[in-house]
């Protein structure tokens, strides 16, 4: 037995309030958030009818869901789109914005102990090239984010959490190779 979910359904429509704006609406499905047999989480992807795929993540309580939208197409002809983490209840409403500024926020996941909420970002400068870092907001005050990955001058492809929730693993191209790198998320040695 599992707990019942609600899958995140991103919806695009013109926003009225902001142009370029998607919406996301929350509706409930039958399902459930974690794997039967591992018990593990498992994120979702959901598409817009504009042909953008959400990356949706299940908030540890299963009441709301985490997904990165971009919050500028209109802008995409003529400059650099960036995407924002949202949050959403399953049971409905409008979506709160957790991430502001310039930058690309995206695969929100959270650890294991849902204690945080892990990101990738890519800040926008003035040149095409960004390094992709990992970033770390603590859960559910969602204060400051920590940039776990950023000592490290290689960009990040994709991450994971060990089960304790301490260590961040993490691939990264070295020299035309992918390899496999760890840091600690409480910062630590």
């Amino acid at each position: 037995t599992g707990t019942p979910l609600a899958a995140a359904t991103a919806v695009a429509t013109p926003a009225r309030r902001r142009p370029g704006w998607s919406r996301c609406h929350a509706s409930p499905a039958i399902g459930e958030s974690r794997d039967r047999q591992w018990g593990q989480r498992r994120p979702i992807a959901a598409s817009t009818h504009a042909g953008e795929e959400i990356e949706v993540e299940f908030t540890p309580d299963n009441q709301a869901v985490v997904f990165g939208a971009t919050t500028n197409r209109n802008e995409a002809a003529f400059a650099f789109t960036d995407s924002q983490l949202f949050v959403v209840k399953v049971s409905g409403g409008e979506p709160r914005q957790v991430t502001t500024g310039r930058n690309t926020w995206s695969q929100p996941r959270f650890t294991p102990d849902g204690r945080t909420l892990l990101a990738m970002l890519d800040t926008q400068g003035q040149y095409v090239y960004s390094s992709s870092r990992v970033a770390a907001f603590p859960w559910p005050s969602l204060d400051k984010p920590r940039v776990v990955t950023e000592g490290i001058d290689r960009s990040v492809d994709s991450f994971a959490v060990s089960p304790n929730s301490r260590v961040l693993y993490f691939t990264a191209e070295d020299s035309g190779n992918a390899k496999l790198y760890s840091v600690r998320l409480d910062g630590g040695a």
